[in-house]
């Protein structure tokens, strides 16, 4: 049996993506389903870092877990002019696209998913400006706020599950984040500030 002392550094923990400390106080503990991430992109240094932007997700196994908040584009994508709905053969929507911001051709800019009618249709907070179909459409995942903390990444312990503090209001500092996240995200989530 080992009993030595191991140190596990995970970094300085950079929160300069923090504008201000609103909601820091009132953090909600989260689980981290380990396979949704991509190692090299999500945490390239052994570590999921603070500032991480994410989403819950909505079906599976892993319902109400998180995952990273992230985008998706389908090629056939069909509007008509003066409704909502939104159609998609591939698009897979999900309850878990609500929120999440929508554009495309013939897409007034700032509209989000306001509802999920099925797997191949959703229905916009605005109407389409314009009718089409083979529209490339891009959804962007309801962002449900960002890890206030940097987490490690187990290491050959077979976990598939990490815990976390979820950020869900406040102030953020957009250059600062280890992730972008998309304008369009911003302009359409009135938890945060973003400067």
């Amino acid at each position: 049996m080992d009993l030595s002392v191991k140190l596990d550094s995970i970094s300085r923990d950079d929160q300069s993506w923090l504008g201000s400390a609103r909601g820091t106080s009132q953090a909600q503990s989260i689980a981290l389903v380990i396979a949704a991430f991509i190692a090299g992109t999500h945490y390239p240094n052994g570590y999921f870092p603070s500032g991480l932007p994410l989403a819950k997700i909505s079906s599976g196994t892993n319902a109400g877990q998180y995952g990273p908040a992230g985008t998706r584009t389908v090629a056939d994508g069909a509007t008509t002019s003066g409704s909502t709905a939104l159609t998609s053969a591939t698009a897979a929507f999900t309850q878990g696209d609500v929120g999440g911001a929508v554009s495309g051709t013939g897409i007034p800019a700032g509209t989000t998913i306001a509802s999920v009618t099925n797997a191949t249709t959703a229905v916009m907070s605005a109407n389409a400006t314009a009718t089409a179909t083979g529209v490339s459409v891009t959804i962007l995942d309801a962002l449900a706020g960002f890890l206030l903390t940097a987490v490690p990444t187990p290491r050959g312990s077979g976990a598939t599950i990490v815990n976390g503090a979820l950020l869900d209001v406040g102030r953020i500092v957009t250059a600062n984040l280890p992730i972008a996240v998309p304008a369009a995200v911003q302009s359409t989530n009135p938890r945060f500030v973003f400067v």
